[in-house]
């Protein structure tokens, strides 16, 4: 309720019940909102009375494939001997790994229906799980498959075999 106020025109918050005191918005003041999509599971959609007052909003997807490769390189600190990056190639002795579990990751952000998409963070995890000797399928059941259960564990365990059978 308090935020309704500060992202009106009003701009301000109201303590008057609080402390009697009435707190201005400095001028240059904005406000970032980040939410994950509702159909994650768990997440409860904001109240459109502040939804009305977040314009204008942007729709953020996954980097490219190539760019989210780049990332992990950089993040995970992967030597070129481990992973390089060449255009839509890739080579170094985690490059059939990371190849794979971006298969796998991608064709699960695709499927919209399930109740978590794997993320960057995920992706990360996989690699730092096979950096530390994990093989292929342990650091993708802890990183990624781990997050499901049920018919939808099943459904990542398809996904997978069609990559890459246990």
């Amino acid at each position: 309720m308090r935020l309704d106020e500060l992202m009106d025109n009003k701009r301000q918050l109201n303590m008057e019940k609080l402390n009697g005191e009435i707190i201005k918005a400095h001028p240059d003041l904005f406000i970032v909102f980040t939410l994950n999509p509702p159909t994650y599971e768990g997440i409860k959609d904001l109240p459109k009375a502040v939804k009305n007052r977040l314009k204008p909003t942007y729709q953020m997807d996954y980097p490219p494939q190539a760019i989210e490769l780049n990332i992990l390189k950089w993040k995970m600190g992967l030597s070129d001997s481990e992973f390089k990056v060449q255009g839509a190639a890739a080579s170094g002795t985690l490059s059939q790994d990371i190849a794979d579990i971006m298969k796998v990751v991608n064709g699960l952000r695709r499927q919209t229906d399930l109740s978590y998409t794997p993320s960057l963070r995920d992706t990360q995890y996989f690699v730092q799980s096979i950096k530390e000797g994990d093989s292929f399928h342990k650091a993708f059941d802890t990183s990624i498959k781990d997050n499901y259960w049920g018919e939808e564990a099943d459904r990542v365990e398809e996904a997978l075999n069609a990559v890459r059978r246990r």
